[in-house]
Formats: C-alpha cells, sequence, structure tokens
C-alpha cells in the first residue's frame, strides 16, 4: 500500500456538518491521512470522519477533534520488529544484523527484512498486520497470488516464503515498484516475484482471472475505481483479500465487489472479515462465471 511512512500514527475521529465534510477530509488528507472513513451521526445532521494521521500532524488540525482510543499498548514504532502471524519483520538495518546487500537474506526462515522509508507497509500499521495474517492463512504451496498494492514487498515477500509459486506485485508509484524488487532480492525470493509497471486494469485485460489470491492493501478508493479489474483477476474458486479500510468504509468495499462480480456474472461472498483497532480486512471468495443454458 503506497503513501508514505506509516511511522508513529494515531487514528483520530472528528465531526463536522454534512456541507464541512468534504473540506474536513481534504484536510485531513492534506495532513497525510492514508484513508478517512465518514459516517452519518444525529440523525444524518452531521459526519463523523475517522482517519489516520503522523503523530505529529495532529496538532495542525483546525477542527475540534479527538484521539480514538486503541485496545492494548501503543503500536510499535518504524524502527521496531514487528511479529505477525509466525513471521517477523524487520526494518533493514546492517549495523544491527541485517542484510546489506541483495540476497544476503535467507530464503527459508520467518524473518523479513524491510526498508520501511521508502514505502508504505513496514508492519507498524495495523492494514499491513492484517493483510499478512490473511496471507499466511491463505498462501500455501503453489499459490499464484497477485499483490495490489505493493508498497515495501512486504506482502510479496510473505507470499513467497509461505510457497506461492509465483507472485506478481504492482504499485503506481514507482520506488515502491523498485523497493519490492529490491526485498524480493534481499530475502531471497526474486525466483518468485516478479514486478510489474502495468496499472491493474491493464493486468487483467491481459492476463485475466490468475489469481488464486489477490492481496490489495489498498485505500477504499481504490477498490470501488478498479473493483472490476481486482474481481476479474481472481481464479474461478480464488480469494480477494481487500485491507486498508476503515470501519465505516466495509460497506462502500463490500458493495462495490458484489457490483463487479454481478457485472461479471460470478458469484462472490465474504468468507471473512478481521479488524485490529479502527481497521478492517475482507475476505471475498470468487466463483466460476456462471455457465447459462442455451
Amino acid at each position: 500500500m503506497s503513501g508514505g511512512s506509516d511511522a508513529d500514527r494515531v487514528v483520530v475521529a472528528l465531526r463536522v456538518p454534512v456541507a464541512d465534510a468534504e473540506l474536513a477530509a481534504d484536510e485531513l488528507f492534506g495532513l497525510g491521512a492514508s484513508a478517512v472513513g465518514e459516517e452519518a451521526v444525529d440523525d444524518g445532521v452531521l459526519v463523523e470522519l475517522v482517519a489516520d494521521l503522523p503523530a505529529a500532524r495532529v496538532p495542525e488540525l483546525t477542527r475540534d477533534h479527538r484521539v480514538v482510543e486503541s485496545e492494548g499498548s501503543p503500536g510499535p514504532s518504524l524502527h521496531d520488529p514487528v511479529r505477525v502471524a509466525g513471521f517477523e519483520l524487520r526494518p533493514v538495518d546492517p549495523a544491527a544484523g541485517g542484510p546489506s546487500t541483495p540476497g544476503d537474506g535467507p530464503a527459508d526462515d520467518r524473518t523479513v527484512w524491510l526498508r520501511s522509508d521508502v514505502a508504505f507497509g513496514s508492519g507498524t500499521h495495523a492494514t499491513t498486520r492484517l493483510c499478512v495474517a490473511a496471507t499466511v492463512d491463505l498462501v500455501g504451496p503453489g499459490a499464484r497470488v497477485v499483490d495490489v498494492g505493493s508498497g515495501n514487498g512486504v506482502l510479496s515477500v510473505v507470499a513467497a516464503r509461505c510457497g506461492a509459486a509465483s507472485v506478481v506485485a504492482l504499485d503506481v508509484d514507482p520506488a515502491a515498484r523498485a523497493e519490492t524488487g529490491a526485498a524480493a532480492q534481499r530475502n531471497g525470493v526474486a525466483g518468485v516475484v516478479s514486478v510489474t509497471d502495468a496499472g491493474v486494469d491493464e493486468l487483467a485485460r491481459t492476463v485475466g482471472p490468475v489469481a488464486d489470491v489477490l492481496l490489495a492493501n489498498v485505500l477504499v478508493g481504490v477498490v470501488e475505481d478498479h473493483a472490476a479489474a481486482l474481481v476479474g483477476l481472481v481464479a474461478p474458486g480464488g480469494v480477494l483479500v481487500v485491507s486498508g479500510l476503515l470501519a465505516p468504509q466495509v460497506g462502500r468495499a463490500v458493495a462495490a465487489v458484489r457490483t463487479a462480480a454481478r457485472r461479471a456474472d460470478r458469484p462472490v461472498w465474504v468468507c471473512s472479515a478481521s479488524a485490529e483497532g479502527e481497521w478492517r480486512a475482507v475476505v471475498f471468495r470468487v466463483g466460476h462465471r456462471r455457465v447459462k443454458a442455451v
């Protein structure tokens, strides 16, 4: 998931009149929000906006707001290792024993070496942890994986370590694409992970339904704009993992995926959902295209 560093982020909530919602959302995005959720409150008179912001930018908010309390202790910092679903995600730091050149990382262990200063996805953000857990649960030996919004390559590397036969990674940010390729080299899985500069719509047109597991750790707007391509890339019986959603955005993502599947004449159903604080990940199963009687 591209979008800059995810160090020391907090979730804030604020309530504004409906007429001011767009301006307030623009302010939140301007301060570095990676997603903004909206929910009507007070019988539709007000809108509550929920967004993640870099902690250092919160004092710049010009509107009344509150910091949403998260369960448990504060999340890890950008420089701490993160343990999730049996993996340890570690920042690249040669002084601390991390690999300094491509290929130094072992290919058969559960430590993933990442640069967290280049692209979103170091593991310190809840959406990344949710998607890593889903990847470990869903990707098995021989699986074909597509990683949409690959960021710094964490999901591509984890999928390869879980036994994927192939991982195709794409991101709109050239720096993210470069770092995904570097992460694959660094962690010894370059033979499995291939990085493409094709967009998700182009990839869907050119390769069709090839993914046993499609990982989309992206903003809800991307899901809405490209739902047809996301569904179209999933092989019959495969799964689509959508993360990067704030709680109020889940309905929008589900509606977009269901609409795209209906237009493609393919059945789709939600088979699981997971949560961490204000963030959500949803797993869809996508079936075969229906065959109509003649």
